[in-house]
C-alpha cells in the first residue's frame, strides 16, 4: 500500500467528516436555540401575572461567539400588529447607559466612584413613593425633563423623611438608583465643556458601534425600525399611574428626556453584542479604562462594600447578587470564570447581556416590556448562555424534552 498517497486522502477524508459533524452541531444548537426563543414569546406574550405574563409581542437575541454572531427572532413588533420582529429592528437598552436648589446635606460628600458603583445613597426618581407625588401621564411620558429637574426630584425624595432603603450615608451601602447616572452625566458636560449626548455620539461613532443615543426629545426617526413598547409597569411593580392604563404605548412620547444617560441607547441585539465586545477589549474606552474594568473595582451588592478580589464575586458571597463597578455587574464561579452581565429598563422595554471571556461569548437580548418580579428574562439568557457555550453534550435530547 502506498502510505504517502493514502495518508493524504484519510486525513482529508478525517477533515471533512469532522467539519460536517462541527456543521451539524452548530445547526443543531441554532435550531434549539431558536425553540427557546419561539417558546419565550409564546409562555409570556400574554398579560395575565397569575398566569406568568409579561405583556411582551417580541424578542430579539443574538450570540456573538468566536467572532461569529447569529441573531434568533420570535413575534411582532406590538400587540395587534402582523408585523414581525426581524434582526433590523430596534429597541431601548436601558441603563446598558435645577442648580440652583439646595441639595441634601449627605449629597455634598458623594465621589464619582460612588455614583458608577451605586453607593452613592442618591435615590431613584421613579419609585413606589414618589408616584402619587410627583408622576402622572403628562409628568411621566409629556414633559420634557431636563436632567437637573430629575435630580431635584430625587432631592426632594431624600428630603422627605420616606427614603428609606436607597438613602444612606455614601458608600455605606448599595442600591441601584438611575439618579447616579444622571448626576455622572451633568458632571461629565462640564468638566469637557460639551453636552454629554454630542460626546457619546462620538464614542459610538468612532468605534464603529451603530447605535443611536436619544435624550431630551422623541426617538422621532427611529420609529419606523423601533419595536413598540408598553407600559405596564403598574401591573409588575410599581403602583398605578394617574391616566395611565395597562398596555399604553410608550414608544412615541417624551419620556425618553428623562433618562438620558441613563437609559437613552437604542439599537438592535447585534448592536449590542457587538458594542460590550469592543467595550471589554478597548475599542470604545481608553486602554487604562479598560484595565479599570477588568480589575477590582468592584463592590458587593450584598453589602456594598469594595471587593478585594473579583474572584471574591460569586454567588455564595454575594447573596445571589454578584458585584458592581463602574455601571457594569460582574460573576464569577470556577467553570465559567468571570461572567459580566447587565439587565438595563426603560418603560416598556428590557434588555440583558452576558460576557464570559473565556468563553468569548457573549448573548444579548431585548424585549418590550418591563415585568418587574414576573421577570424570567434573566433565567431564560442564562438558559441560552449554557446552550451556546455547551460542547452540543445532549443536544438531541434537549430538543426531545422542548
Amino acid at each position: 500500500m502506498n502510505y504517502k498517497k493514502v495518508l493524504p486522502v484519510i486525513l482529508m477524508t478525517f477533515s471533512l467528516h469532522a467539519f460536517a459533524s462541527a456543521q451539524n452541531n452548530e445547526t443543531e444548537k441554532n435550531t434549539i436555540i431558536q425553540k427557546m426563543v419561539n417558546q419565550y414569546v409564546e409562555k409570556y406574550s400574554n398579560t395575565d401575572v397569575k398566569n406568568k405574563g409579561e405583556g411582551i409581542s417580541g424578542i430579539q437575541l443574538t450570540v456573538l461567539q468566536d467572532g461569529k454572531i447569529q441573531t434568533f427572532v420570535a413575534g411582532t413588533i406590538g400587540h395587534n400588529i402582523t408585523t414581525p420582529v426581524t434582526l433590523e429592528n430596534i429597541f431601548a437598552w436601558g441603563s446598558i447607559t435645577d442648580e440652583k436648589s439646595i441639595r441634601p446635606r449627605k449629597w455634598r460628600d458623594v465621589k464619582i466612584v460612588q455614583l458608577l458603583h451605586m453607593t452613592s445613597g442618591i435615590p431613584n426618581a421613579i419609585n413606589a413613593k414618589t408616584i402619587d407625588t410627583f408622576w402622572n401621564k403628562k409628568t411621566l411620558f409629556e414633559t420634557n425633563w431636563q436632567p437637573n429637574q430629575i435630580v431635584e426630584i430625587a432631592a426632594k425624595y431624600t428630603r422627605s423623611g420616606y427614603c428609606k432603603h436607597q438613602c444612606f450615608t455614601p458608600g455605606t451601602s448599595y442600591s441601584y438608583s438611575n439618579v447616579n447616572y444622571i448626576i455622572a452625566d451633568m458632571i461629565a458636560e462640564k468638566a469637557k465643556k460639551s453636552a454629554f449626548d454630542s460626546q457619546m455620539q462620538t464614542l459610538l461613532k468612532n468605534a464603529g458601534v451603530t447605535a443611536y443615543y436619544a435624550p431630551l426629545k422623541r426617538p422621532g426617526t427611529f420609529l419606523n425600525g423601533m419595536v413598540h413598547g408598553y407600559y405596564y409597569d403598574a401591573e409588575y411593580s410599581l403602583p398605578p399611574v394617574k391616566d395611565v392604563p395597562l398596555g399604553f404605548d410608550s414608544s412615541n412620547t417624551l419620556q425618553w428626556s428623562g433618562y438620558t444617560s441613563a437609559g437613552a441607547l437604542i439599537g438592535n441585539t447585534q448592536n449590542m453584542a457587538q458594542a460590550v465586545y469592543k467595550l471589554f477589549n478597548g475599542k470604545i474606552l481608553s486602554e487604562n479604562s479598560i484595565k479599570v474594568l477588568n480589575n477590582d473595582y468592584y463592590v458587593n451588592e450584598q453589602t456594598g462594600k469594595p471587593v478585594s478580589n473579583i474572584a471574591q464575586c460569586t454567588k455564595k458571597n454575594t447573596g445571589n447578587n454578584g458585584c458592581f463597578g463602574l455601571g457594569v455587574g460582574v460573576l464569577h464561579n470556577k467553570t465559567l470564570g468571570f461572567t459580566w452581565i447587565y439587565e438595563g429598563l426603560v418603560t416598556g422595554y428590557r434588555s440583558i447581556y452576558f460576557w464570559a471571556p473565556k468563553e468569548n461569548t457573549i448573548v444579548s437580548i431585548s424585549v418590550n416590556n418591563i415585568a418587574g418580579d414576573n421577570d424570567h428574562l434573566v433565567k431564560f439568557a442564562t438558559d441560552v448562555f449554557n446552550m451556546a457555550v455547551n460542547n452540543t453534550k445532549n443536544l438531541s435530547s434537549h430538543l426531545k424534552n422542548n
